[in-house]
């Protein structure tokens, strides 16, 4: 039973995958480069985890602080409160029985009793039957488990250390000449009534030196495994004036003009009752901690010499005496288990047994309750240790709840999950391993580790019109070793804001590679300019357990900031691969896809072999050399998990990914990369697989270039709604797609959704008689939704055809026109 008077020492893109549905099975790629890296040093809760609740204690049965409430605010008397709580409970009453309390505090330890007038009830022990000051029960394995040498002193109240010599120290052995004296053995006040005072009470001395009065007699005895106890036998209306004042603060019957009596007579009714269905070992019925009902005895004092403290109370006495004898009774006439807790924080629990129905308690929230609403703030390293299987804390997940009150009600299921492993508990155990008030809460903390949407100032998208100014590709964000940004994962639901770095003047947007490794499960992130309203769109495609770049173009906020929110919690990394600025090199696009590399082809050729590299080189322009190619790059044919680095071929390999693969998949990705002054780019391979390179465009000074005009994304096509068109795609069926104002190119995110068969998607412009000359923009799994971006030319009236070798659905997020 939870208590409220005081506490005894007894006492939580492009290029990526979704699998729909589930995720799968499988452990995730180790890729160096783009997935290999450093353990996560800290949680992305940051250094604690804050923790909202409601209540304290079980909530089942009689809220303490309901009770009250409903006195003193309500006008409620004891009956209708007990009522309100026991649903299907009837008043009833018992006889003035004894009960057996163990006293924990002398678990398998000695009992020694003092008091001003001890007598030894047990027959056999006192020979010479006179009153003594001192009781001493010391075990003695000599004489079996259940013996014990029994000693009094005639003058003196006394403790004595299991070290002392009685015989030195005036102690006389009653059961002395070696006799065995089996326990029980009783010892008690002479002459004890109920109206005995403390003083004269028989009193226990505790480990901690306290002596504690108790009325009615003291047991040494064993259990059934030979278990050292120390038990006090007492009438049910004595006992109660102990535990009423430990479980109720008494002053609460002054509250309310004296409405407050009622709770403590409620709180009197509730404790009878509980007990009288007590029976939890073969030695006594109860216990004296908040296991059972905490139980204080009479009064207690530091020593046998010191002053005395009552620990019973007038007014609880006036409500132990004003409901002598009354207890809940069930439908058939038996005694109610009721249960009771603290609070209920506004609601009850439903329980099966003791079968009362959960009710709202409107009672609880009275001014004096500093338990219906609280706060917890819990060390992540505490967490870490309670369950260390699962490695460093990433996400504390609540997956069912009962359905009662605020928040979903209580927590009945979650999941504590770590980078290393996960555990599924009960809110219970949560509660109890953390020490929270109650199974009714709310998991907070700092989960996103200072890294949250920023303020909506607005932005300014660029009417200008920009070119690309390419670079070496420069890893600005990685999480996991903390490049950029704190090295914690980003969180689900959180935003990282980033500045891309030294850039041309007049710069307004970032061409850049997203990879997402080690998620937490299935999601997206979305990449949009700090400042601006985040848009319905994703950037990347996320799911747990593998790691695929996306390219995209992102304008710059006005603070020079992009901002990446991610939907789960997962690691990210962020390759700047060029500008768009107006003094950036124009776009030409092809008239339909060229195919420049497929290290497929001479049939058979072996696949690049592991750490090397291939040379790629892209056709000049109208002569003259282009500064930056617009590639398709598909990787294909992998036997082994990798991934692939794209860069100039007179620079070093950087330590950056444009496609990550696995083993059975084809995987492209859209890349903007730098040439070499002779118009060449490098494709470096971490494990060995086929290659394949599609151009559809360049960026350079050639005749009939155009520049680009970066856009928030609009999404024109979503065929799943009919936007744009309507219908799922049928396989070797092309769909013409509007795709607005034809301005000669588009640079725009297409996704593949929901692929009812492994395959690819082929897009290129209307007019293109080769249609896409055999190229793929997209490789899907079946099932699986993919997403890549493409910049290619439109047909005269600003339309792009489609067609896939399987059917599916697809969506166009416009972020640029050409």
């Amino acid at each position: 039973m939870a208590r409220t008077k005081r506490i005894r020492r007894r006492t939580v893109t492009a290029g990526a995958l979704v699998v729909m549905g589930s995720l799968v099975p499988g452990v995730a790629p180790e890729v160096a480069g783009a997935a290999d890296g450093v353990g996560r040093p800290t949680s992305p809760y940051g250094t604690s985890v804050v923790i909202d609740g409601h209540g304290n204690g079980h909530g089942i049965g009689l809220s303490q602080y309901g009770a009250l409430g409903y006195a003193i605010d309500h006008g409620w008397n004891s009956d209708q409160i007990l009522a309100h709580y026991y649903g299907g409970t009837t008043a009833g009453s018992i006889a003035n029985d004894v009960i057996s309390v163990r006293l924990t505090d002398l678990d398998d330890r000695p009992t020694a009793v003092v008091g001003t007038s001890l007598t030894i009830p047990t027959a056999g022990v006192d020979p010479n039957p006179q009153a003594w000051k001192s009781v001493y029960v010391l075990p003695d394995t000599n004489l079996g488990a259940r013996g014990a040498q029994v000693w009094a002193h005639p003058f003196l109240q006394l403790c004595p250390a299991p070290t002392d010599d009685l015989v030195a120290g005036g102690w006389t052995r009653l059961n002395d000449q070696g006799d065995i004296q089996a326990l029980p053995v009783d010892v008690a006040a002479a002459n004890e009534t109920p109206t005995t005072a403390p003083t004269d009470l028989a009193a226990l001395c505790e480990p901690d030196g306290t002596v504690r009065s108790y009325r009615g007699l003291l047991r040494a005895t064993t259990g059934t495994a030979n278990e050292r106890r120390t038990v006090n036998v007492v009438p049910i209306e004595s006992y109660l004036r102990g535990v009423v004042p430990s479980e109720m603060p008494a002053g609460w019957a002054g509250l309310g003009a004296g409405k407050g009596m009622e709770a403590l007579e409620a709180q009197a009714v509730a404790a009878r009752s509980y007990a009288r269905l007590q029976s939890r070992y073969s030695y006594a019925q109860t216990c004296d901690t908040q296991s059972c009902q905490v139980y204080d005895g009479a009064a207690r004092r530091p020593g046998p010499s010191g002053a005395l403290t009552g620990e019973e109370e007038p007014n609880t006495d006036t409500a132990i005496t004003a409901t002598a004898g009354q207890v809940r009774l069930t439908s058939t006439g038996a005694v109610a288990n009721t249960m009771f807790s603290s609070s209920s924080g506004g609601y009850t629990t439903p329980s099966v047994s003791p079968g009362f129905p959960a009710v709202l308690d409107e009672g609880d929230d009275v001014a004096q309750n500093p338990h219906y609403n609280w706060q917890a703030t819990v060390p992540v390293s505490t967490i870490e240790q309670k369950w260390p299987t699962i490695g460093v804390l990433t996400q504390i997940t609540v997956t069912e709840r009962n359905g009662l009150g605020r928040d979903g009600g209580r927590v009945l299921s979650m999941a504590v999950i770590g980078n290393t492993g996960r555990v599924t508990i009960t809110g219970d155990a949560f509660r109890i391993a953390l020490g929270l008030k109650s199974n009714w809460f709310t998991v907070r903390g700092d989960q996103c580790s200072g890294r949250v949407e920023p303020t909506v100032t607005g932005v300014t998208v660029p009417t200008t019109a920009l070119g690309m100014v390419p670079i070496a590709p420069v890893r600005v964000i990685d999480t996991r070793n903390g490049i950029g940004t704190t090295a914690i994962p980003l969180g689900g639901g959180c935003t990282l804001a980033f500045d891309p770095g030294t850039r041309p003047t007049g710069t307004a947007a970032a061409a850049i590679v997203i990879t997402t490794t080690r998620a937490d499960g299935n999601g997206f992130t979305t990449a949009y300019p700090c400042g601006g309203f985040r848009p319905e769109v994703s950037a990347v495609q996320i799911l747990g357990g593998l790691d695929i770049p996306g390219t995209t173009v992102v304008p710059l906020g006005t603070s020079g900031q992009i901002c990446i929110y991610s939907s789960v919690t997962t690691d990210v990394l962020i390759d700047v691969m060029g500008w768009l600025a107006p003094s950036g090199a124009a776009y030409t696009g092809t008239a339909s896809p060229v195919r420049l590399l497929d290290t497929r082809q001479p049939v058979p050729t072996p696949r690049p072999a592991a750490r090397t590299s291939t040379i790629v080189q892209v056709p000049s322009t109208g002569g003259v050399i282009p500064s930056t190619a617009s590639i398709n790059l598909t990787a294909t044919g992998a036997a082994e998990s990798g991934f692939v680095t794209a860069y100039p071929c007179d620079q070093a390999v950087s330590e950056t990914s444009v496609v990550n693969f696995r083993a059975g998949v084809d995987i492209a990705n859209h890349v903007f990369v730098d040439l070499d002054a002779q118009g060449r780019f490098c494709l470096w391979n971490s494990a060995p697989v086929h290659l394949i390179a599609d151009l559809d465009g360049v960026f350079g000074p050639a005749a009939g270039s155009k520049q680009i005009r970066v856009q928030a994304p609009e999404r024109v096509i979503d065929s799943r709604s009919g936007v744009g068109t309507t219908g799922v795609l049928r396989a070797g069926v092309v769909r013409e797609l509007d795709l607005g104002a034809a301005s000669g190119g588009v640079l725009a995110q297409f996704t593949i959704v929901d692929p009812g068969a492994a395959g690819f998607v082929t897009v290129y412009p209307c007019d293109d008689a080769t249609r896409g000359g055999g190229t793929s923009a997209i490789n899907a799994p079946r099932s699986t939704n993919v997403a890549n971006v493409v910049l290619m030319r439109t047909d005269t009236e600003g339309r792009v055809c489609i067609v896939t070798t399987m059917t599916a659905h697809v969506l166009v997020d416009v972020i640029g026109r050409v």
